[in-house]
């Protein structure tokens, strides 16, 4: 009988599947009731604290590298949440579930479709008006990735044209876990308008982790940027930031929705 236990327990690890935790233990009962009840929540201008991450060590790291290393004077926090369709695993996501929405969210030249509020055209408006992979050698577009099995780690350089801020490279970052994804992305090259530099080379970043909860999927993004800013001006960057991080988050959460939905 002892000698057939491995064997039973190869056959627990394949049939169970992945670890997943409840909402309230990510973000806490309070915090988790008022994210069910809203679908969004959103906290502008934190300084450099933490208000509502969750508790996801591994994510919470990587987030805490990049304060430390930015610390920034404009951070903005945002959770939403997304119920998971009736044809998705509720217990956890599975391994065909992950890859799938990985391969979504990897397909950076869809970023081009993303719409957000414009606060100096008051209404809603094309964030980029082309997106690509790029190799960063030669700086000429590339496909957008796809993946087979699962990679633990990612990274590529975007090229994006910006409606405001004209032409920009970002470096996007993933890492993964049974639990999450983690994606960490920053400015490579200075972000300009008019002809002045708005925010220098790698002090926008934008840190979003997709965490599996059960019959959900939260999705927690922060936006932090390092500036000097003219009287009056911080207010509207910091209002610009946080519609753009919005944008992005709703992008994350649509291309949940088709991997899960196929």
């Amino acid at each position: 009988m002892i000698k057939r236990f491995p064997f039973l327990f190869i056959i627990i690890c394949i049939t169970h599947p992945a670890y997943s935790i409840s909402i309230q233990e990510l973000l806490g009962n309070e915090l988790a009731q008022e994210l069910i009840t809203k679908k969004e929540i959103t906290l502008n201008n934190t300084g450099a604290n933490l208000r509502i991450a969750p508790r996801h060590s591994a994510s919470r790291k990587i987030l805490n590298q990049n304060i430390q290393e930015l610390k920034p004077n404009i951070m903005i926090e945002s959770l939403f949440l997304y119920t998971k369709p009736a044809s998705a695993n509720k217990s956890a996501w599975s391994d065909k579930e992950r890859l799938s929405i990985y391969n979504e969210i990897v397909k950076l030249s869809t970023l081009k479709d993303i719409r957000y509020y414009s606060r100096t055209r008051n209404k809603m408006h094309a964030l980029y008006e082309s997106s690509s992979i790029i190799d960063n050698t030669t700086k000429k577009p590339i496909r957008d990735s796809s993946f087979k099995t699962l990679p633990a780690a990612s990274s590529f350089y975007v090229s994006k044209k910006d409606t405001t801020f004209g032409d920009n490279i970002y470096l996007y970052t993933y890492n993964t876990s049974s639990l999450a994804f983690t994606i960490s992305l920053k400015n490579t090259s200075p972000l300009k308008q008019a002809m002045l530099t708005v925010v220098e080379e790698n002090n926008l970043r934008i840190f979003v982790t997709m965490l599996d909860a059960e019959e959900y999927i939260v999705i927690y993004g922060v936006a932090m940027g390092k500036g000097t800013f003219l009287p009056g001006m911080k207010s509207q960057i910091n209002s610009s930031i946080s519609n753009r991080l919005t944008a992005l988050l709703k992008w994350f959460m649509q291309k949940t929705d088709i991997g899960l939905k196929g």
